[in-house]
């Protein structure tokens, strides 16, 4: 840098219009901050002695600007543990979700798993997808997918959340556990989805090539047959050709005539 480039900052700095206009952007900043505190304290306090459950349901949509202070936090966290109210619960786990990385909301989020409401057990899910890498995570979703969910559109969430580790054998033999438990139709389409993709595996197609004879919806047999015919493999050619006897499907049967 030139002595006349030094000499130019220089003047700047020692300019008393240049520190005023300083000190004025200083005063702004702080006097906003102050503002937001008030306002989030006005809000705090109001969410606290507010007994009408809607109201501080409309409470919790104003205040989720805050909750990256400490404060508002632990009022969420209280909230989604404890409030007697289903919205008011809701709305704090889906809250939480953006500090799903800290260890309390991680603990809190892990907690609301198991609540008695469905919309907050699906938030909960949701706020989970971003750390589905942590195997403590992962192994809870995976238990609660086997045995502990009772709600078919959660399980579908948790499945959505564990295919990101796909290529994890744990979730896999998951996902393939739950096939033999004959679940619906929409699950058994979402969990072929994600099992197709991985059907050279040859434990995969084993379980593939017995599951496709006793599946009872066309589409989902026809999805089966597509991948299955481009595999060379003893279960899969027995399996295709049983079903070639038996399938009513022209679409279906198609597709066999070109492995056969």
């Amino acid at each position: 840098m030139s002595e006349e480039d030094n000499s130019s900052d220089n003047s700047k700095e020692e300019d008393p219009a240049f520190e005023h206009i300083m000190d004025l952007e200083v005063k702004k900043l702080e006097k906003s901050e102050k503002e937001r505190l008030e306002r989030m304290n006005e809000l705090s306090s109001k969410l606290q002695i507010t007994k009408e459950n809607k109201e501080r349901a409309q409470i919790l949509d104003l205040i989720g600007e805050f909750s990256t202070y400490a404060e508002i936090t632990t009022i969420l966290i209280d909230i989604a543990l404890e409030d007697k109210y289903q919205l008011c619960r809701t709305k704090a786990v889906s809250l939480l979700a953006d500090l799903i990385s800290e260890e309390e909301v991680k603990r809190t989020i892990l907690q609301t798993l198991s609540d008695s409401s469905q919309q907050v057990r699906l938030w909960s899910v949701w706020a989970l997808r971003s750390i589905i890498h942590d195997v403590d995570v992962r192994d809870i979703l995976i238990r609660k997918l086997k045995f502990g969910e009772v709600s078919n559109r959660v399980k579908l969430w948790i499945i959505r959340t564990l295919s990101d580790l796909i290529n994890d054998e744990e979730v896999m033999y998951a996902f393939l556990s739950l096939l033999k438990s004959k679940p619906n139709t929409e699950m058994r389409k979402l969990l072929l989805y994600y099992i197709l993709q991985k059907a050279e595996n040859p434990e995969i197609t084993f379980v593939l090539s017995t599951h496709i004879q006793n599946e009872t919806n066309k589409e989902i047999r026809r999805e089966i047959v597509k991948k299955l015919i481009q595999l060379d493999n003893e279960d899969v050619n027995y399996a295709l050709e049983r079903l070639m006897k038996t399938e009513k499907d022209e679409e279906t049967l198609e597709l066999l005539k070109i492995k056969f």
